[in-house]
């Protein structure tokens, strides 16, 4: 019973349902109160729904009571860098930096709290670090790339979103980064090649095909090719966001092949699809 109630908390997880999922962690972490990852599931869970207070108390009563794992410490510190207690922050993230001194995880993560606080030089140290650790860590070379990019080096940073798409393929923000710079460049072949080697690495995962498409439609190339990846990124879809960005590629990829009759149904469900992403935000 555990894990289908662990299974479930996932599936809410996944479909933002923070209220549903929370108790069905609570539920598990009752019968496997030293398993770490329900319990920062659990806190992570918490912080998403606004009770970032219960998050902490969760967190902190926890460590008191003998459990260790860096991603804990660098939570509590991430919570206390959005009250504005950078020094609280500080020694949170240096603890789970000196218990995990080999996690590429808690140094891409740090990575991302320089780059927030605007230490450029702090948040490159820390993103290099991470890969040298792990090459396939997410989230550092999106922090290069940001990096770049504030210092007026477009080309260096579409490399590094590039690099970072062929690691996840989950975060849309690699995704839109990549296709801004592909288009400012100009270097549109090059970010449908880029998608193309996500999307082989992640079969699975919807971005690459749906950006893929988009790369198609604003090339004005191989349309049909564009309508197959798109319907294929719509079915893999995981939210109603990533839903609303394939009917809206489908509905003009439609209008351009003439069929204004789907055109007009992609396009209505888009809208239906946008405003239920927009409620559940």
């Amino acid at each position: 019973m555990v894990d289908a109630r662990v299974a479930l908390a996932n599936v809410y997880l996944k479909q933002r349902r923070y209220k549903e999922a929370i108790p069905a962690l609570e539920e598990s972490i009752r019968g496997r109160p030293a398993d770490v990852t329900l319990v920062y599931a659990l806190a992570t869970a918490l912080r998403l729904d606004g009770r970032n207070s219960d998050s902490d108390k969760l967190l902190e009563s926890r460590l008191a009571s003998g459990l260790k794992d860096a991603r804990m410490d660098f939570l509590l510190g991430t919570s206390a860098e959005e009250r504005g207690d950078r020094a609280a922050a500080d020694g949170w993230f240096a603890k789970a930096l000196a218990e995990e001194p080999t996690s590429g995880g808690s140094r891409s993560a740090l990575s991302e709290v320089l780059l927030r606080r605007g230490d450029l030089d702090g948040a490159a140290r820390e993103a290099r670090q991470a890969l040298a650790l792990d090459p396939r860590i997410e989230g550092a070379h999106y922090c290069l790339a940001a990096v770049a990019e504030r210092r007026g080096r477009a080309a260096e940073a579409f490399e590094e979103y590039g690099h970072e798409i062929a690691n996840n393929a989950v975060s849309e923000r690699n995704f839109q980064g990549l296709m801004a710079l592909a288009r400012r460049l100009p270097r549109l072949e090059d970010e449908g090649a880029l998608l193309e080697e996500s999307a082989r690495r992640h079969p699975t995962a919807p971005l690459p095909k749906l950006y893929g498409a988009r790369n198609l439609l604003d090339r004005g190339r191989d349309l049909e090719s564009a309508v197959r990846l798109a319907e294929s990124g719509l079915e893999l879809a995981g939210s109603d966001r990533e839903s609303a960005f394939g009917c809206f590629l489908l509905a003009d990829l439609y209008n351009r092949l003439g069929d204004s009759a789907r055109s007009d149904e992609f396009a209505r469900r888009g809208k239906a699809l946008a405003r239920s992403a927009e409620a559940g935000s």
